[in-house]
């Protein structure tokens, strides 16, 4: 079925662009880590989760010293809140009303004044004072961040100098889990891994974690423009095969089984040309046009756009050229060593002919020794965050 981008637009990526709030406090994320001032002021301009700091912060500590904002921040936790803040938009923008965590605190809080009996049943109509206020748990809404949380662990695990982009890749995939798990797609399609979502979104996660780290090993040895976003791009680039799947779950799952017969009958097709011929466009379209409707991710769209084919941004753009070049390398080793590494896992013995030879390994210029450093600092990195 081919896309109708005005559909596109309204019912899938609309709902999966994160809120201004969001953008904002990922634009300063990702260029060097938020404070908690950053945070307060994200805050400030949100009256229910401003509401909601003041009351657990006052419920800490009764010392009228901790007075500001900034401190009330500091004093739930800097990464507690930050991570309240973006699970409760995420929430906001996706989840229904009647089952977000506010609400079923609400419903059980109910359950329980029903239940109550004799004169000391507390009167619905009275006032509640704020010790009172029934508000969520703030560590409760890593529900709705697993990726982000992730992401930005694996990147200080592997002294990433920038895990802030870590983080806000993660954030994109937290939006697109919550959503796919509010669609019926279990009844439409065959295949375990899409009929729950979360695996196949996970499955995603983990391959552009892998490609992030083996593209953060070519950039020890090569100089490009957008060192700083090559994390995020890697982990981002296929995070469209999860938007396809949404918008039609039964066109996508076709798109999979027709490249796996092809490929069992000897057709060298390559996945996204099957994507094309489905829905006349490929998931790493579909990824640029999701990351071009936020503001921080502006400028990224080319290198992941044509990051299956390089040498078509090469007279056009070459800085984007040769962040593209990056991904499509490190794609090529993650496929290559994901398929070899049940049966041999020295990466050294890795069968790489074809990735020496390509065209993109030809226009980073790695020399044989950078190859292996490459190589073997991947599987390390590998094992060192246990993926």
């Amino acid at each position: 079925m081919e896309i109708q981008l005005l559909d596109l637009y309204r019912d899938f990526l609309l709902p999966l662009t994160p809120s201004k709030a969001v953008s904002d406090l990922l634009s300063v994320i990702m260029t060097g880590g938020e404070t908690t001032q950053d945070l307060a002021r994200a805050i400030e301009r949100d009256a229910e989760i401003n509401e909601w700091v003041q009351i657990a912060a006052q419920r800490i500590a009764k010392s009228s010293r901790v007075t500001t904002l900034e401190h009330k921040v500091s004093l739930l936790g800097l990464n507690r809140v930050r991570n309240m803040l973006v699970g409760r938009h995420i929430e906001r923008a996706i989840v229904p009303e009647n089952k977000t965590l506010l609400a079923l605190i609400q419903e059980e809080r109910e359950k329980n004044r029903a239940s109550e009996k004799g004169p000391k049943a507390a009167d619905p109509e009275a006032p509640e004072d704020e010790e009172q206020i029934s508000i969520p748990d703030f560590v409760a809404f890593e529900k709705y961040t697993p990726y982000s949380v992730r992401a930005e662990g694996a990147a200080i695990e592997l002294k990433y100098s920038f895990p802030g982009q870590a983080f806000a890749a993660g954030v994109l995939f937290d939006y697109v889990r919550t959503f796919l798990e509010t669609l019926e797609i279990e009844a439409k399609v065959q295949e375990q891994r899409f009929k729950k979502p979360e695996k196949f979104v996970d499955e995603l996660f983990l391959d552009g974690l892998r490609c992030a780290i083996a593209s953060n090993e070519i950039a020890q040895f090569v100089q490009i423009r957008y060192q700083k976003n090559i994390f995020f791009s890697s982990l981002v680039r296929n995070i469209g095969k999860a938007i396809l799947l949404a918008y039609d779950p039964v066109g996508y799952e076709r798109s999979v089984f027709t490249h796996r017969e092809a490929l069992k009958s000897g057709v060298p097709v390559r996945s996204y040309e099957v994507e094309e011929d489905e829905f006349d466009l490929d998931h790493a379209q579909i990824t640029a046009l999701y990351i071009g409707r936020v503001p921080c991710f502006q400028g990224l769209e080319k290198s992941i756009d044509y990051h299956h084919n390089p040498r078509l941004l090469k007279s056009r753009d070459r800085e984007q050229y040769a962040l593209s070049s990056v991904l499509r390398l490190a794609g090529l080793l993650v496929t290559t060593y994901q398929d070899t590494r049940v049966k041999e896992s020295d990466i050294a013995r890795l069968p790489d002919r074809k990735i020496v030879t390509s065209e993109v390994f030809q226009t980073l210029k790695l020399t044989p020794q950078e190859w292996d450093k490459v190589k073997n600092g991947y599987a390390m990195n590998l094992l060192k965050i246990g993926i």
